[in-house]
């Protein structure tokens, strides 16, 4: 009997010393307060989408996804248009080249629209003095095989100034040589590596450009926490400098690697969804992200000093059928919420009343005392 009574007030002991509880030990006239009075409950709350944990989290791109940029043509550059950082849609503008190949291009065109206009007049003409009884239908038939051979010709010139040799590249109007070079794809310029005034050929690297659809961002999540990962899993990101009243961004889980570090026992997650317009994101770029979950039953909120940890085991005292005689019960703590912690169990009820304060010990010993 005295080992079962030494057991069980080891067992008290551990309860006592292991719950995030700094409460004092009660004064000796304390003692006569009822175990109602001394001890305290709080009700479960059901966890809706709420975050567990925050970890170091930055942006990443697969560098199959990073393009480098050649200009189109051989030419010199007159402005540049964007800068390192510059969100970009298809056929924005990335610079302005001065391209002398143009020149016999236009000029090309601009003869053939001379003698597609003196086609044309000559069809008109054989027209009305065929109508007035001047003319024949072979001289008619001739200008029109005429008209048809210059427009032809023209359309065959332009043709060629729109050639894969000047792709990318567009007409600001008029007849000058300077075109725009516009962006083939959206994404972000995460590198400019030519200047103002510079000569370029096709085989210059002039800008690098990340497919933005293809970044995701990628976090060391504990390794406890992979199981719950799925679609509906999120991730609030905020980039290191970000602005403080600016919103993080919200991204959805993706794939994680199946490597888990066996230092850290974490895997490496990753989240999409980045958004397509502006910011000053770039591959490489650092933060914090919080993963959130939704909500899922099993799930539970309690003040933290409500959990303990007992013979190697977290857990809980729920109230039983006797207020004083509070019953440990084993559960899996998730994360952590500002003062509260996130834990799972399938015993734990809505009305289920944990105990977040107060000392049993003593009454403990009594009421095993009294059984003896």
């Amino acid at each position: 009997m005295k080992s079962l009574f030494f057991s069980m007030m080891m067992v008290t002991l551990l309860v006592t010393s292991g719950c995030h509880n700094n409460t004092p030990s009660e004064a000796p006239e304390q003692e006569t307060r009822s175990l109602q009075e001394r001890l305290k409950y709080a009700p479960v709350k059901s966890a809706s989408e709420k975050e567990l944990v925050t970890l170091p989290a930055w942006l990443t791109t697969n560098v199959q996804f990073q393009l480098e940029l050649s200009p189109p043509a051989q030419g010199k550059v007159v402005a540049l248009l964007v800068t390192e950082g510059s969100w970009v849609d298809a056929d924005t503008p990335l610079a302005r080249l001065h391209v002398p190949a143009l020149a016999g291009v236009t000029h090309l065109e601009a003869a053939a629209k001379k003698r597609l206009e003196a086609a044309n007049a000559r069809l008109k003409m054989e027209e009305e003095r065929l109508a007035m009884g001047m003319g024949t239908r072979v001289d008619l038939q001739n200008a029109s095989s005429a008209r048809a051979e210059a427009n032809m010709a023209l359309e065959q010139i332009q043709a060629r100034r729109n050639a894969s040799e000047f792709s990318g590249l567009s007409n600001e109007g008029g007849e000058g040589l300077t075109r725009l070079w516009r962006a083939p794809r959206a994404g972000v310029i995460t590198a400019v590596h030519i200047h103002e005034g510079q000569g370029v050929s096709p085989n210059d690297v002039a800008f690098s450009l990340v497919d933005s659809k293809m970044m995701e961002v990628a976090a060391r999540v504990p390794e406890r926490l992979i199981a719950n990962l799925n679609s509906e899993a999120r991730l609030v990101w905020r980039p290191n400098g970000h602005a403080s009243e600016k919103e993080g961004f919200t991204l959805s889980f993706s794939r994680h690697d199946a490597v888990v570090d066996i230092v850290s026992r974490t895997v490496t997650c990753y989240f999409k969804g980045l958004p397509q317009e502006g910011g000053d994101v770039l591959p490489g770029r650092s933060g914090r992200g919080t993963i959130l979950l939704p909500a899922r039953s099993g799930i539970w909120q309690v003040p933290r000093q409500a959990v303990c940890r007992l013979l190697d085991k977290d857990g809980v005292f729920v109230a039983g059928s006797d207020l004083g005689k509070p019953e440990f019960l084993a559960v899996e703590v998730l994360g952590r919420i500002q003062d509260d912690l996130l834990i799972r169990s399938s015993e734990i009820q809505t009305e289920t009343q944990v105990v977040v304060s107060g000392t049993f010990l003593l009454k403990s010993i009594k009421l095993l005392s009294e059984e003896s």
